[in-house]
């Protein structure tokens, strides 16, 4: 398959607001696709000239790859689904806003059992939007008929070449600025009959106000400074609760000596380990022969036994 080069474009193509409605139906039987199609350009008798760039002359569902603008930009409302690039050159595929590229094997039609690639923009009509009239497909001609969602919207692609230099032509164009998306396959079951076209589904863009990202900004600075604070105020009551005091020594009468490495902390009692001590009173001479161990308590100053 081959690509169609066309005229190229120097301005960025702005669609009437009209054509965000302009939809046909396409029953199965064209499409083979269960439940129908909501299609742009369905029929060769009514397409919309004016919701496309000037060439752009494709009907119904198209083969891929299809004809480019070279150079050229998306359309207005347009964005970036595909991007790909050969040396110095660029190809994008232009899809709505809202619709997502697509690409899958099926039949052609029901007249005969031959395997296309079929391109297009896709997106749903959902079923809240409620019933409607439209356009629908016979033969060659149109009629019109009820539809209701879910259905799939199929919209034409329109894609376009540029080189670099060429994007002084477009200065407001988003074709090298916006995410792109790879192709993916298209969803072949629909469910139920014929349903209903209108605009596509309208973009639910939620975010924070000003106001509130203020309050949460604040609730921030807030928290850090109570961290800091609480910091400060643990390490200056630890230096406070230092441990202070220096190793004891004792001596018993045999002139044994030892240390006591356990500190006190500022104001504080004797450990209870030494609290045997605190108690003792002077002993006969004639009791301490053969006695071994301290008989001094800490606090107590060392006496002569009589």
């Amino acid at each position: 398959m081959s690509t169609t080069t066309i005229t190229g474009l120097t301005t960025i193509f702005t669609p009437p607001a009209s054509c965000s409605s302009s939809w046909t139906y396409e029953k199965e039987f064209y499409n083979s696709i269960q439940g129908g199609l909501l299609l742009q350009n369905a029929v060769s008798a009514n397409v919309d000239t004016d919701c496309f760039p000037p060439g752009f002359a494709y009907t119904g569902r198209v083969p891929f790859p299809t004809q480019v603008f070279s150079p050229g930009a998306c359309p207005a409302e347009y964005v970036t689904a595909t991007l790909s690039f050969s040396g110095d050159k660029s190809l994008a595929v232009c899809c709505q806003s809202g619709f997502s590229y697509t690409s899958t094997f099926s039949l052609k039609d029901q007249f005969n059992s031959t395997t296309v690639l079929f391109a297009g923009c896709t997106s749903t009509y959902p079923s809240e939007n409620g019933s409607t009239v439209v356009p629908a497909r016979d033969d060659q001609s149109l009629t019109l008929t009820t539809v209701t969602g879910p259905i799939i919207m199929w919209g034409q692609p329109i894609s376009v070449e540029f080189q670099q230099q060429d994007l002084t032509l477009f200065p407001t164009s988003t074709t090298t600025t916006m995410a792109t998306a790879q192709p993916s396959q298209a969803a072949t079951q629909g469910t139920g009959g014929p349903t209903s076209m209108v605009p596509g589904p309208a973009s639910d863009h939620s975010g924070l106000s000003s106001g509130a990202a203020a309050g949460i900004g604040i609730a921030v600075a807030l928290c850090a400074l109570g961290m800091i604070a609480g910091i400060i105020f643990l390490f200056l009551r630890r230096r406070r609760t230092k441990v202070k005091g220096h190793p004891t020594r004792f001596e018993d009468d045999s002139g044994n000596q030892w240390y006591s490495r356990r500190q006190e902390l500022e104001g504080t009692s004797f450990d209870k380990s030494m609290q045997s001590f605190t108690n003792i009173q002077e002993v006969d001479r004639r009791n301490t022969r053969g006695h071994q161990g301290p008989l001094l308590s800490r606090s107590t100053p060392r006496v002569e036994l009589e």
